[in-house]
């Protein structure tokens, strides 16, 4: 995963960024660290209720977003 590392720029409220920063502190990591912690478990919950996101579903979802007939 690491070889697909990609930036993203990402426009929160200061008060979320705030408490963000307060939550990454408590747990000794980066806010950067913390909010891809919580993606991750975001996935995780999102993949047990409705089923693992495959790369052909990605991609049938992009077709769609973008060549729409």
């Amino acid at each position: 995963m690491s070889n697909d590392m990609r930036q993203y720029t990402l426009r929160i409220h200061g008060k979320l960024l705030d408490k963000l920063e307060y939550i990454a502190e408590a747990y000794g990591r980066t806010k950067n660290k913390q909010l891809t912690q919580m993606i991750r478990k975001s996935i995780s919950a999102y993949e047990n209720k409705f089923g693992t996101i495959t790369q052909e579903l990605i991609e049938e979802m992009r077709d769609k977003k973008f060549f729409k007939p």
